[in-house]
C-alpha cells in the first residue's frame, strides 16, 4: 500500500510559502502588475498603483490573478475556452474590484499620495475586539433557522 500524496498548498497563499518562495512570488506579482498596467488596464481607475503592497486585500488577490493568468497562458493543457473565460469573466471582475481593493481613496493612490491607514486600522481593531458592540450570541437561534418546512 502506498502512502497518499500530501496535498500541495496553493502557491498563491503567502502564508504557505517559504521566505525564498515568497520573494519569488513578490517578484512575479510585481512583474505581472507592470504588464497588467501596460497591456490589460483599459481605464485610469483600473491601474494598480505603486503602493499596492500597502493594500492588504490587493496583496491577497494579486497572486491569484498571476496564477490565473499563467494557467491560461502558460499551461500546455489550457484551452481557448478557459482563456475566453479569463478575459470575459475573471479579468473584468478583477478590474471592477480594483477601486474597492484600493480603499480608502483609490484616486489618491493613483496620484502617488497614499492616504494614512490609521483610521482603517483602528476600525478593524475595534471590530475584532469590541465585545460590547458585537451584541448577543445568536448562534443557537441561527441554528434553528430553516429555509424550507420540515418534511412530514
Amino acid at each position: 500500500m502506498t502512502a497518499p500524496t500530501p496535498a500541495v498548498p496553493p502557491p498563491w497563499t503567502w502564508s504557505n510559502l517559504s521566505e525564498p518562495a515568497a520573494q519569488d512570488l513578490d517578484a512575479a506579482v510585481q512583474a505581472w502588475v507592470g504588464d497588467y498596467n501596460r497591456h490589460l488596464a483599459t481605464k485610469t481607475e483600473e491601474i494598480i498603483p505603486a503602493c499596492w503592497r500597502q493594500h492588504l486585500a490587493l496583496t491577497q488577490e494579486l497572486p491569484v490573478q498571476v496564477h490565473g493568468w499563467r494557467a491560461v497562458h502558460l499551461d500546455p493543457a489550457a484551452s481557448a475556452h478557459e482563456a475566453m473565460e479569463y478575459y470575459t469573466r475573471d479579468l473584468p471582475s478583477f478590474r471592477e474590484r480594483i477601486k474597492d481593493l484600493l480603499t480608502p481613496d483609490p484616486m489618491d493612490c493613483l496620484a502617488g499620495k497614499h492616504p494614512a491607514q490609521d483610521d482603517l486600522d483602528e476600525l478593524i481593531t475595534r471590530a475584532a475586539t469590541d465585545l460590547d458592540a458585537r451584541g448577543p450570541d445568536i448562534i443557537d437561534e441561527l441554528r434553528k433557522t430553516t429555509f424550507a418546512p420540515e418534511a412530514p
